[in-house]
């Protein structure tokens, strides 16, 4: 029994919807998945009801972006009651934001650079109600700027690039109360990835974590044994998944790339049936 706990559909910033996610997790054999959309649960109601089809179990998640000390943390929920009035309406109040962190991007954009982007052109790129910087990128490489995202965020919408605009973010504190009231389990999302700045890793878990996503593609064997110890000391959850966003748009289809072991995913259905 192996799963992917961290996997994104057009609801957000991933390629492909939840069906054809369900159908390549099917095909690459495993028996949980995870859809954990940034700040949406829009395709939840559709993968809960297709995993019959597929003969593949969905645990209803969800990826918050988070802020601390100016710098992104991302938090994993598991096992969310979508439906939950707080979540919806926390989710609610950061799409808003979301579309107004991107018009003014747009506008930097458009003085930098001399052009007429607009937010029709960007909102053709959409398919869910979330926009991200992914498809700020698409819209540049649609318009010939850039060849790809990774040159659409190192010349112009990354943190230290000109057009960047910072977001209204929950604080990580937040993000695991809207998720512990869904009925949730809080896991932090990716500790290789976080640019340290100020604070480390165990500060994080202070914030009563329930677990970390231990096992995930850019950690190291090193980073993993490390997480990994850390989890076993504090009696944490470990989690981990890919964080597929592909095919497509300079992402590869990674899902099933990452494997939870059985004895993992145990513990993590145990600790949502206590």
């Amino acid at each position: 029994m192996v799963a992917d706990l961290h996997l994104h559909t057009i609801a957000s910033d991933g390629n492909i919807n939840a069906e054809k996610t369900l159908e390549i997790a099917y095909k690459r054999g495993l028996d949980y998945i995870s859809i954990t959309d940034h700040d949406s649960v829009d395709a939840l109601d559709d993968a809960l009801s297709l995993s019959e089809n597929f003969k593949v179990k969905v645990i209803p998640g969800i990826e918050i972006n988070s802020d601390y000390f100016d710098t992104e943390v991302h938090v994993l929920g598991y096992f969310i009651d979508h439906k939950s009035p707080a979540l919806l309406y926390l989710l609610e109040n950061i799409k808003s934001s979301r579309r107004s962190r991107a018009e003014k991007m747009i506008e930097k954009l458009n003085d930098l650079l001399g052009i007429n982007l607009n937010m029709v052109e960007l909102n053709e790129l959409v398919d869910g109600e979330i926009i991200t910087r992914s498809h700020i990128a698409g819209l540049l490489k649609k318009n010939n700027i850039v060849k790809n995202n990774d040159e659409a965020f190192d010349k112009y919408i990354g943190s230290k690039a000109p057009a960047y605009v910072k977001r209204d973010y929950i604080t990580p504190e937040g993000a695991i109360k809207v998720i512990k009231d869904a009925g949730g389990i809080a896991v932090l999302a990716h500790p290789g990835r976080i640019a340290y700045d100020g604070f480390s890793f165990r500060d994080l878990l202070d914030f009563n974590f329930d677990g970390v996503e231990v096992f995930y593609p850019a950690h190291s064997h090193q980073e993993e044994k490390s997480f990994l110890k850390v989890c076993l000391e504090r009696d944490l959850i470990v989690t981990g998944g890919s964080d597929n966003h592909g095919p497509g748009q300079g992402h590869k289809n990674l899902i099933g790339k990452v494997r939870l072991p059985k004895r993992f995913l145990n513990d993590l259905i145990n600790r949502y049936k206590s």
